[in-house]
């Protein structure tokens, strides 16, 4: 986290991808930010299923945080703009160089608020599932200082949705439940 914007890890694939991002100004949208990008040093975040949460062979799950209880932030990354100039740099935060398949991201930050909440939301992590990662839904006051970590989610249910309508299908995928 840095000035209220979280800065994240991305794969750079090709392929088919998703994204839930809606059309704007005249006739923008993510396919146009991306033609744009191509040649100015940036592309958009969009969606595929990682590798790393489909079972049995996977080591991530996704990690349901219940609306009811959880207050914790997340950055939400469909959408956000990356920077190809970090593909193999270092970034501020981050330990180890990015390698040259990997990307940082400008991601908004998403604070959920159980008062409200309709739907919790997911994170990626450890499987087998631990239920100490759970403390990742209730981290609201941490994640809003410079260099706090958040994890990366979705409101749930969007994964999966993504999934269905990117692949026609959806293969078996580790979840963890509090």
């Amino acid at each position: 986290m840095f000035d209220a914007v979280a800065y994240c890890k991305c794969d750079v694939k090709s392929g088919n991808s998703i994204s839930l991002t809606d059309t704007f100004g005249d006739g923008q949208n993510i396919c146009t930010v991306n033609a744009q990008g191509a040649e100015n040093g940036f592309m958009a975040s969009t969606y595929s299923l990682p590798d790393s949460v489909t079972a049995p062979n996977g080591n991530q799950a996704l990690y349901t945080c219940p609306a009811a209880t959880s207050d914790g932030a997340y950055a939400q990354c469909d959408g956000g703009l990356c920077f190809t100039s970090t593909q193999g740099q270092s970034f501020p935060g981050f330990s180890q160089p990015l390698t040259g398949s990997e990307i940082m991201c400008s991601c908004p930050i998403t604070v959920a608020d159980p008062a409200t909440a309709k739907i919790g939301y997911q994170i990626v992590g450890p499987y087998p599932c631990q239920q100490s990662y759970f403390q990742n839904c209730n981290r609201m006051a941490a994640s809003k200082k410079n260099g706090a970590q958040i994890e990366v989610g979705a409101p749930a249910g969007v994964p999966i949705f993504l999934t269905q309508k990117l692949y026609g299908s959806v293969p078996p995928i580790n979840q963890c439940n509090p």
